[in-house]
């Protein structure tokens, strides 16, 4: 071999180990939580966008979970004719809880019938504790369901495969839609104010303590992150449209938000590839 030939291909190697390698191989995405997962009276949800967002930086994605993976539509606004495919399948329920009670029924139950981790997930994006907080429920009761719910989910996802778990948007308990929602709070005829501010509190109590949860399962090595999307999510008047639920807006937001968070954690993997 020629010198010059040699020194082309160390040249050749050298570039090679110092570029990104794009990741091509297929990323299997569940998201799993509630109404607000779910996308209530708004289709597809956040999710339409995190799907839409992941393809066009050019992610090969598979969107994973107890319902049929169909392909959906999302027009611009109703009167465009332009729009984006999304995959919708999800683990999103409407009205679930961390886990049932009264006559709440639970994701924890839920995703062990349905058997949504036998999918193989890469990344769950998990968002859940809304309905906990709005039926003011039992506070200690909360967080033993989320602790069991996490020993459940780290049990039983692969050894690569990472959960990220959002803390959950603060409400507004007063508006029409959503009044009769909150009537736990409302029992000591409270003003309006104060049911407000209690409701927020227990939001504020609860994303404290998943932090630290999580926090304790990452010094544990375990596989799994907590975001800050309560961060993301102020404006409720304008990206909410009953005070509990986003509106596209919202869901636009939330979507980039898990844009970010997965991009910068594949680019992660990628860099210590």
């Amino acid at each position: 071999m020629s010198p010059k030939i040699l020194f082309i291909l160390i040249i050749f190697i050298i570039y090679s180990f110092f570029i990104k390698i794009p990741i091509k191989s297929l990323i299997k995405i569940m998201c799993m939580g509630d109404s607000i997962t779910y996308g209530h009276k708004m289709p597809g949800g956040y999710r339409k966008f995190l799907y839409h967002n992941l393809i066009s930086k050019g992610y090969k994605i598979k969107m994973v979970g107890a319902k049929d993976n169909k392909i959906e539509k999302y027009y611009y606004n109703e009167n465009s004719s332009e729009y984006f495919k999304y995959q919708d399948d999800n683990c999103g329920f409407s009205a679930f809880a961390i886990k049932a009670y009264g006559k709440r029924k639970g994701l924890y139950e839920i995703i062990k019938k349905n058997k949504c981790l036998k999918l193989n997930p890469d990344i769950i994006l998990l968002l859940i504790g809304t309905n906990n907080a709005m039926d003011n429920y039992n506070f200690n009761e909360t967080i033993k369901d989320f602790i069991s719910l996490m020993n459940y989910l780290l049990e039983n996802i692969n050894k690569d495969s990472i959960i990220f778990v959002a803390t959950i948007p603060d409400m507004d308990p007063n508006t029409k839609i959503v009044y009769t929602w909150f009537k736990n709070y409302r029992k000591n005829n409270l003003d309006d104010n104060d049911v407000k501010n209690n409701v927020n509190n227990y939001i504020k109590k609860y994303n404290n303590e998943i932090k630290k949860i999580i926090e304790e399962y990452r010094n544990k090595n375990k596989n799994i992150r907590i975001e800050d999307l309560n961060k993301e999510i102020k404006d409720i008047d304008n990206l909410f449209f009953d005070g509990v639920h986003p509106n596209n807006q919202g869901h636009k937001i939330i979507g980039e938000f898990w844009t970010g968070i997965i991009d910068r954690y594949l680019n992660e993997k990628l860099n210590k590839f």
